[in-house]
């Protein structure tokens, strides 16, 4: 009688590939189950040596809040919180926990064998990064001791901003080399470009200078140089023509001085609070306590213009004329005005 499935040939599946297939497939169910057993393996291990490494962490070192160092036979004292704030850096290793570290007897300080003097700048990075300023004055240490120390404590954001490139690309009449590295400097971690879209030999008064800032749309950073040869200057990080009157003004807004009268670079943070900058119509006026007043040819009403520091833009309150480098004397005489867009990439 013929089957329901058809007459059995050549293509029918015999007893023997069943059996096979079916050995196959408990091979595959072991495989598998071996592969699981040996994850749940692995994970209990895992979890095993995290309990340990708490249970290390726990019993080899107990910080307080506060702590001590000696470095180089520097004193210091800083937060737990602060040493280990960049997770990759040295410090963070060192303060983490799982390394017993020795203290001083006497006042519990924890000693690196470091030069201690450059080691602020490590801290300070360490507390505040992203408005870190790398420091102008080195008297008692080369910037590439610094450079070094960043490197020794495996801090590469402060490496970055340490070795930032100079303004090179930067075409200035008044900016030398050296000082293109100071005043790049000055400026946070990142690429700019530097476009010079005025200058006074093109004109002086207050319009000359607003229309190119305006059509630019940039922030700007503009640069002086005094008849008795004192650079000075301001980046402004506000765009111009944004309003007609005073505004508040950026934090990133900042004056500068490269060299005269301190003998060394100065840079002047704004606060972020008062009247930071009057924009449009009157040339720049970096606050209206007249910390720097350039391009002014009508309100001022007077062929020089004038720098008096503010507190709004320093912790400390300068003598009118620092900036320009006229003692006694705030206003000072431009020889040449360079007004450059700023452009972050």
């Amino acid at each position: 009688t013929q089957s329901t499935w058809g007459p059995l040939n050549e293509h029918s599946i015999s007893r023997m590939d069943l059996e096979q297939q079916a050995k196959q497939f408990v091979s595959a169910i072991e495989a598998q189950t071996k592969a699981l057993s040996q994850l749940q393996a692995d994970i209990t291990k895992q979890r095993k040596d995290l309990d340990e490494e708490k249970t290390r962490m726990s019993s080899v070192m107990r910080f307080s809040s506060k702590i001590k160092l000696d470095v180089g036979g520097v004193k210091y004292t800083t937060s737990r919180e602060t040493l280990t704030s960049i997770p990759d850096s040295l410090l963070a290793s060192m303060f983490s926990g799982r390394f017993e570290l020795e203290q001083d007897p006497v006042d519990g300080s924890f000693f690196i064998d470091r030069d201690g003097i450059p080691f602020r700048h490590i801290l300070n990075y360490l507390r505040d990064p992203e408005h870190f300023e790398p420091p102008t004055d080195t008297c008692s240490y080369s910037e590439m001791e610094l450079i070094r120390e960043a490197k020794f404590y495996c801090l590469n954001g402060l490496v970055n901003r340490l070795t930032s490139p100079p303004l090179d690309d930067m075409v200035s009449k008044i900016l030398d080399k050296e000082m293109k590295r100071t005043l790049s400097k000055m400026f946070p971690s990142g690429k700019r470009q530097f476009r010079l879209i005025h200058d006074s030999t093109r004109g002086i008064t207050a319009a000359q200078f607003d229309n190119p800032v305006k059509a630019a749309a940039t922030p700007t950073l503009t640069i002086i140089r005094s008849t008795a040869g004192h650079v000075f200057g301001a980046y402004l990080h506000d765009i111009f023509g944004s309003q007609g009157s005073w505004i508040p003004g950026s934090r990133e807004n900042f004056l500068f001085a490269l060299g005269n009268l301190t003998k060394q670079p100065l840079k002047l943070l704004h606060n972020g609070t008062g009247n930071g900058v009057h924009i449009t119509s009157c040339g720049l006026h970096m606050s209206n306590g007249g910390d720097l007043v350039a391009f002014c040819s009508h309100s001022c009403n007077k062929p020089t213009v004038y720098t008096t520091i503010a507190p709004g833009y320093s912790n400390i309150q300068l003598d009118a004329g620092t900036l320009a480098g006229t003692p006694g004397n705030a206003n000072y005489t431009p020889d040449l005005m360079e007004v450059f867009s700023v452009i972050t990439s």
